[in-house]
């Protein structure tokens, strides 16, 4: 039984923030004669068994917002899966090294020689 005529897979991290978590986002157009929440059941049941992925999200969107969205007549060919994931890495912080509180000072032979 076929719901859907198109999808898209997009990946993001949550608020669109480097640090956090990856989200997956699942987008689709409805056929005229499908039902919402039975798809949304149906794409949640089949992407865990085949791939053990669930998505963050699934939304439905027309005919015309998928085009856009996949870039049909303007990307080389369609784009269904989508990485908006930032690829800037995190800075990392300066670390400088602790004092040895726990050092002894070495005492030199001449020193040494006169205890």
């Amino acid at each position: 039984m076929k719901f859907t005529s198109t999808w898209q897979i997009e990946l993001r991290k949550l608020n669109d923030d480097p640090m956090e978590l990856d989200t997956v986002i699942l987008r689709a157009t409805l056929l005229p004669d499908a039902e919402p929440d039975k798809l949304k059941q149906v794409i949640e049941t089949r992407l865990m068994q085949a791939a053990e992925l669930r998505p963050n999200r699934i939304e439905f969107c027309t005919e015309s917002e998928m085009r856009q969205l996949q870039g049909l007549g303007t990307a080389l060919k369609e784009e269904r899966i989508v990485d908006h994931r930032s690829i800037s890495q995190p800075s990392q912080p300066k670390l400088t090294p602790a004092p040895n509180l726990h050092r002894r000072k070495r005492r030199s032979n001449a020193n040494a020689n006169q205890l």
